[in-house]
């Protein structure tokens, strides 16, 4: 049962984190793994309180990100032409760029927890570490975007690979994830932790 939930945790940042687009077609819809990660977060609750922070972030994300499906794509990176028009569409994204982070760091917080309980320290440090990682290159990436239009090609090669971390740091997210699922998801008995 928690095997499942957490699988379902991993899957979810999958398809949170992995934008590929063919086209209008976005392969991995953000709005299907939000709701794999509140289905696994669902779960978990019995397992441990902590995942209860992370249901709600989850299910309001799976419904701000509809708007993806059908939200054009931009026409180029640095186009302003549209800025005015758009303004209510980043209100919106910079709305579900805090919450993102917040339900990492709830589902992060949670695990941290749980292995800490169980007495897995290694999980329940590499749960912190990754967690800080993520919300340091956020937060970086997330005060630098807007400035992009106005900085030399130099300093936007600077973002390319800010972004490039960040998006590594997002895989050693899901690898979390899948440590948790192996260590944290084959209970064959009730530990009563968390309750």
């Amino acid at each position: 049962m928690y095997y499942s939930a957490y699988n379902k945790l991993f899957w979810g940042f999958i398809f949170v984190f992995i934008n590929i687009n063919l086209g209008p077609i976005d392969v991995f819809p953000n709005f299907i793994g939000f709701f794999l990660i509140c289905a696994g977060v669902t779960t978990l609750v019995s397992q441990h309180q902590a995942f209860e922070k992370a249901k709600v972030p989850a299910l309001l994300l799976g419904i701000l990100s509809f708007k993806d499906v059908f939200k054009g794509q931009p026409q180029s990176f640095v186009d302003t032409s549209m800025l005015s028009q758009n303004m209510l569409w980043i209100i919106y994204d910079e709305i579900a760029f805090i919450t993102l982070i917040y339900l990492v760091f709830s589902v992060s917080r949670a695990i941290h927890l749980l292995a800490k309980e169980r007495g897995l320290e290694e999980l329940s440090e590499r749960a912190e570490n990754r967690f800080r990682a993520y919300l340091i290159t956020s937060l970086v990436l997330g005060f630098t975007t807007p400035f992009l239009l106005n900085v030399s090609k130099d300093w936007q090669a600077g973002y390319f690979i800010l972004a490039i971390i960040a998006l590594i740091v997002a895989f050693f997210i899901m690898g979390l994830m899948r440590r948790a699922r192996n260590e944290l998801g084959n209970d064959t008995e009730d530990y009563g932790v968390g309750r």
